[in-house]
């Protein structure tokens, strides 16, 4: 995929700054990425979420390689999750003991993901992680129920599934 509307802006073709610079570099190993990761329906339709096409350098500078190597690194994991049982929950889990606590784009993907095609894998999980916090099995499916409503709500993940 190549990024046609920020191709196009101002400090793209004519940059001025070394902070223009660097956001190229960004979107060029985005657009490696995309071509060779995200050959599938669902991995484009992922990656796309993720990653837009915003023509603003702002966007492409708040962007870490981090950020982008561990999209790489969902990208090659995701087909493979879907074809194990529980497989989806698992890389949620594994996604998440590498990135911290802040929650993105991806994050939200992945457990919308796992809670709608691998459900009782993610209620168990969700269970037992709450457990920990005093909540019983039906309090916690009835807060991860509530927590996915308001995902699909809020940050329209539901394209992507």
């Amino acid at each position: 995929m190549r990024f046609t509307k920020t191709r196009k802006s101002e400090w793209f073709t004519q940059p001025t700054m070394a902070g223009h610079e660097w956001c190229k570099d960004t979107i060029f190993l985005a657009e490696e990425i995309f071509t060779k990761y995200a050959k599938t329906k669902r991995t484009k339709a992922l990656a796309n979420y993720v990653i837009k096409d915003i023509p603003e350098w702002h966007y492409w500078h708040s962007i870490s390689k981090k950020e982008l190597n561990l999209l790489r690194w969902v990208l090659r994991r995701i087909d493979k999750a879907f074809t194990e049982k529980g497989g989806l929950t698992n890389l949620l889990a594994m996604y998440q003991s590498r990135t911290g606590c802040l929650k993105g784009r991806v994050d939200w993907v992945l457990e919308h993901l796992a809670y709608t095609y691998d459900k009782s894998a993610r209620v168990k999980d969700y269970a037992r992680n709450m457990g920990f916090w005093g909540m019983n099995k039906k309090e916690s499916t009835n807060r991860l129920t509530e927590y996915q409503k308001n995902l699909v709500q809020k940050h329209d993940v539901e394209k992507v599934a």
